[in-house]
């Protein structure tokens, strides 16, 4: 049995032309690339994501009223001793 999951990411093409970009500088395919980027995000204490545009500035927002109405049940150290992390 295959002990790999494929991962499908949608985008446009600017972004995909931007992920291509950075693959290459490293030294890396594209696969790898997105899944070492993939992996160190969700294993840091810490995610950037720098110069959102109009629609993930929403996002972010929608988030914030979110959090401001409900209580949290973790922290964000109990979320990674919960998930494995």
């Amino acid at each position: 049995m295959p002990d790999t999951t494929t991962l499908s990411i949608k985008t446009d093409r600017e972004t995909k032309a931007i992920i291509q970009r950075a693959a290459k500088h490293m030294g890396l395919s594209v696969n790898s690339f997105v899944l070492m980027v993939a992996k160190n995000a969700a294993l840091s204490d810490e995610i950037v994501i720098r110069n959102p545009d109009a629609d993930e500035l929403r996002l972010i927002e929608s988030a914030r009223e979110f959090n401001a109405t409900h209580q949290a049940s973790s922290d964000w150290n109990g979320l990674k001793e919960q998930y494995g992390v």
